[in-house]
């Protein structure tokens, strides 16, 4: 096994001396560090990284470790993991300190009031004071509320050089500042270095042995060191650790638990506003209009057959909508060419929402299957079934060709919205790649958007002709569905025009640097240096 190891050097230089161990197998390298000169500033300075180590000239900073990095990026202690303090014994800071413990890391609970925590400390947990837990402990996390904050100054001088890992969430309390992690950072004890993570898993998920609930854990940080000695334990707690860059980010991170649904309101929302408005319309056209005119009462049909127009014309506006923003926004590049990026804000908006409105319209579009197969037959779709006799007195007979054709339509149209919503749910996108995943949403959902035009047309075959329906100056339900499918499947059509998908194609090849090969599939990339 072959093991290189590299020293760093006062200047930025790295010495590299290979060695072999007992095996022959291969090995990532390891990095060893050499302590800076004492002619180094004593003052901190800002860390430069060499790889996945940050090295500083500051005497306060922590000693360097000697790690090893692995080829998945975690990266291998050679020593014990560091001590673990713990600030607050709330639910939150007890779950963790349990789950540290099992993690075979070392942890000292700091709390306030020693005699009441005694009994509810887990066995092998240090209690002490929050003083003493903050002096031995390498990493600290601060498990308190926000409004508690001001009471920890006296922790200060004890808080230098220390990680201070921020797990609250968002509060009123700004001070005019983003985040809480922030008010840390600058304000409260500007000497340790601060990194918000782990407020978005819950005490119950730290509990579960079966890892319950969500696995991410988002860090931000402005101490490279700090952010990668946290991410290792957040490897070693069982968790996948998600960098999101410098502390600036903490105030996104905060907000993330107090976000209810964020991207399903804007779908959801649409989806409840289209059902109101059609729901008003079939009352004044299928329950009103014929009480008026001939003291016929429909109401009974309501419950059923009349919410289930309803909930068509939902799927199909839903569907329509989730595919336009894509079709228009293609079309524009075609026309004012593919690097056009003037779009504005509210288009950007509605094509960030359009997964979670295809997956609304998926949900309705199969509540509508299940509704219409109830009362699929002669007595509420009379018109697609032929007109016979059996002796003598009228009978509906066998589907008419349109009727079929209706039915079938539909079921490949639900089946291609079923996989398309599979495809778009969190556990599914996980499992595909960008080709697979650009390849569901293209061609499947062309074949969605186009079968659930041709379900609604093949249906108004029959009942289009039918002048009673045009009554008080009224359109059918079905009709007004077809609207806005069509003019998607129109613009869609133009854009499977040959002529114009070379033309996209040669437009995007040239604004990425590329040049086609005769007519292959092979590219030969062109560096683009912009002076």
């Amino acid at each position: 096994m072959m093991v290189e190891y590299k020293e760093m050097v006062e200047d930025g230089s790295v010495a590299s001396t290979p060695k072999r161990s007992a095996s022959g197998s291969n090995m990532s390298t390891p990095v060893r560090m050499r302590e800076p000169s004492a002619a180094a500033s004593v003052t901190s300075t800002p860390a430069r990284r060499y790889g996945d180590v940050s090295v500083s000239t500051s005497r306060s900073a922590t000693p360097k470790r000697r790690t090893r990095s692995t080829l998945d990026g975690r990266g291998m202690r050679d020593d014990p993991p560091p001590i673990v303090g713990i600030l607050g014994c709330g639910e939150f800071g007890l779950a963790l300190s349990r789950k540290l413990l099992k993690s075979g890391y070392q942890v000292v609970l700091g709390t306030r009031d020693h005699e009441a925590m005694k009994n509810l400390v887990p066995l092998g947990v240090t209690l002490t004071t929050r003083y003493e837990a903050v002096l031995q402990a390498e990493v600290v996390f601060l498990a308190v509320r926000r409004d508690h904050y001001d009471q920890l100054g006296f922790l200060t001088d004890a808080m230098s050089g220390k990680i201070l890992v921020d797990v609250s969430i968002t509060s009123r309390f700004n001070d005019g500042l983003r985040s809480n992690a922030e008010y840390l950072q600058w304000r409260l004890f500007p000497s340790c270095r601060v990194v918000k993570g782990f407020n978005v898993i819950p005490a119950a998920a730290l509990d579960a042995e079966l890892m319950d609930g969500p696995k991410q854990i988002y860090l931000c940080g402005d101490d490279h060191h700090a952010k990668a000695t946290v991410t290792h334990i957040v490897y070693d707690l069982g968790f996948i650790p998600v960098d999101l860059g410098a502390l600036k980010s903490a105030g996104h991170i905060e907000t993330i638990p107090a976000r209810f649904l964020p991207y399903w309101g804007l779908p959801v929302s649409v989806g409840i506003w289209l059902f109101i408005v059609m729901f008003l319309y079939v009352m004044i056209q299928d329950i009103i209009r014929p009480s008026v005119s001939d003291g016929s009462n429909e109401l009974s049909r309501l419950p059923l057959f009349l919410v289930n127009r309803v909930l068509a014309f939902v799927a199909g506006t839903l569907l329509s909508a989730a595919f336009f923003p894509d079709i228009f926004i293609r079309l524009v590049r075609i026309f004012k060419g593919y690097g056009y990026r003037d779009f504005p804000v509210w288009l950007g908006e509605w094509r960030k929402a359009r997964r979670h409105i295809c997956l609304v319209g998926v949900i309705v579009g199969a509540v509508h299957a299940i509704m219409s197969l109830t009362i699929l037959g002669p007595t509420y779709y009379p018109e697609l079934y032929e007109k016979t006799s059996n002796r003598g007195i009228p009978a509906l007979g066998k589907m008419v060709w349109c009727g079929e054709a209706f039915v079938s339509m539909g079921a490949v149209c639900l089946s291609a919205l079923l996989i398309l919503g599979i495809a778009n749910m969190p556990s599914g996108k996980e499992k595909l790649n960008w080709r697979e995943t650009t390849f569901l949403w293209s061609n499947l959902g062309t074949v969605a958007l186009f079968t659930a035009t041709f379900h609604v047309v093949f249906l108004g075959i029959q009942v289009y002709p039918n002048g009673s329906l045009y009554s008080l100056f009224t359109l059918p339900v079905s009709l007004i569905s077809l609207f806005p499918l069509a003019a998607v499947v129109l613009l869609k059509c133009v854009t499977l025009i040959p002529y114009l998908q070379k033309h996209v194609i040669s437009i995007r090849d040239m604004m990425q640097g590329r040049k086609r090969l005769d007519e292959g599939d092979e590219f030969v990339e062109c560096v683009v240096v912009n002076l």
